[in-house]
C-alpha cells in the first residue's frame, strides 16, 4: 500500500512537469502552505502556519501570510481555534512586486464540526475575521463545508483513499455583503497514521475585492501528524 502512495507522488510530479511546460503554467497558480501543530495534550494545541501563492505556475508570486494560534478540541466532533496573523498582497506583475495592494493584520475565531454519514466524512467550518489595514477596518464571515468519500471497499483499511469536495463562502458586513466563493476538489491518500497525501484543484471567484487575485490553483498537499507535532504542507 505504501508503494501506491509513492506512485501517487510520481503522478503528481508528472502533472507538475506537464503544467510547467504547458500554456497552463500561465493560467494555473500555485498555493503553498506550511502548517505546524504542537499538541500539549489530547485537547489543547498550538499552530503555526505560513503561505505563499502565485498567479502563474511557481511564478508571479503575489501573496504571503503567516499566523499562529491556539486550538481546543473537547472531543472528536468539534474544534475551536483562535489565531492572529499578517497577510500581504502585492502587484500582479513580478514576484512580490511593490507597492503592496493590501497589508493586513487579522484576528480570527473559528469552530469546526466533524460528522459522518455512513462512511462519508463531513467538515463544517465557520470563521469570523477581524481585519486591520493601515487605513481601514473590516469584518468577514467565512463558511466552508468539505466532504470526504472513501474509495476503499473495506472501512478497516489502514491506507484509505478519499475523494474530497468542498466549497467556502465569504461574506462581509458592508454592501454588497457577498465577497468570494472558493471551490476545491481532489484525491487524498492516508499513507500511515502520521502522513496523509492529497492533490487537487482550487477554483476561486471574487466579487471586486483587493486582497487576493487569481482564479485557478493547483493544490497538492501533505499532512503529517504525531502525538506532539502535526505538519501540514500544501506544495502547490
Amino acid at each position: 500500500m505504501m508503494r501506491k502512495g509513492y506512485i501517487t507522488l510520481m503522478v503528481c510530479l508528472g502533472g507538475i512537469l506537464f503544467i510547467s511546460n504547458n500554456s497552463l503554467a500561465q493560467k494555473v497558480g500555485s498555493w503553498n502552505i506550511f502548517h505546524l501543530r504542537y499538541n500539549v495534550n489530547s485537547k489543547i494545541g498550538f499552530i503555526l502556519e505560513g503561505q505563499i501563492r502565485s498567479l502563474a505556475f511557481f511564478n508571479n508570486f503575489h501573496y504571503h501570510e503567516y499566523r499562529g494560534g491556539l486550538v481546543y478540541s473537547p472531543n472528536e466532533f468539534i474544534t475551536f481555534n483562535l489565531s492572529v496573523g499578517d497577510y500581504d498582497t502585492y502587484m500582479e506583475n513580478g514576484n512580490f512586486s511593490n507597492p503592496k495592494i493590501n497589508d493586513e493584520f487579522r484576528l480570527w475565531e473559528q469552530v469546526q464540526l466533524n460528522t459522518k454519514v455512513g462512511r462519508v466524512k463531513f467538515e463544517q467550518r465557520l470563521r469570523l475575521e477581524q481585519r486591520f489595514a493601515p487605513e481601514r477596518y473590516r469584518n468577514r464571515l467565512r463558511y466552508r463545508v468539505m466532504a470526504y468519500f472513501p474509495l476503499n471497499k473495506s472501512k478497516e483499511s489502514q491506507h484509505p483513499w478519499f475523494i474530497y469536495v468542498g466549497d467556502e463562502l465569504f461574506f462581509t458586513d458592508i454592501p454588497t455583503y457577498f465577497e468570494r466563493n472558493r471551490f476545491s476538489t481532489g484525491i487524498q491518500y492516508k499513507l500511515n497514521d502520521h502522513i496523509t497525501l492529497s492533490t487537487g484543484y482550487l477554483r476561486q471567484f471574487d466579487y471586486k475585492i483587493d486582497d487576493e487575485n487569481g482564479q485557478d490553483f493547483c493544490n497538492p498537499r501533505s499532512n503529517t501528524s504525531g502525538r506532539l507535532w502535526t505538519h501540514n504542507a500544501c506544495l502547490l
